[in-house]
């Protein structure tokens, strides 16, 4: 393996790890610590989140042009984490951060939903990083 394909596959376990501790970690302490200011709090997880997602979509940007994947499956994962790396910068983060304008259900429902894609990438971004060591 190359030093270059060491290096990238190193970002996309850089990038599972930020979107984990993102999740599991900071935006939970940030809702303790500013509790009462719910507003404050959000913006301040969302723009975390945010750079999460950056890091994640670059990384997958770099592996797909450096043409990383070697098989299917990997193309896939990589196209996937991408997609929803995309949906969660364009749609959700801005619905969130707008207290849920322009989405159709509840907020609690968008949160939810939110929290789920991310759960997701989190899953993707660790498969994509396990399969480019291999």
């Amino acid at each position: 393996m190359s030093i270059l394909q060491r290096s990238l596959t190193l970002l996309c376990g850089v990038s599972a790890g930020v979107l984990l501790c993102a999740g599991a970690i900071v935006a939970p302490v940030v809702f303790m610590t500013l509790s009462p200011d719910h507003v404050t709090a959000g913006r301040l997880a969302a723009k975390v989140f945010e750079i999460s997602y950056w890091l994640t979509g670059l990384s997958m940007f770099l592996i797909a042009i450096m043409r990383l994947p070697k098989t299917k499956s990997l193309w896939i994962l990589v196209a996937v984490l991408m997609g929803l790396t995309a949906v969660q910068l364009g749609w959700m983060s801005p619905a969130l951060l707008n207290q849920g304008q322009g989405w159709p259900f509840s907020f609690a429902a968008l949160h939810g939903t939110a929290s789920a894609i991310h759960g997701v990438m989190i899953l993707l971004a660790l498969a994509v990083s396990w399969k480019l060591s291999r």
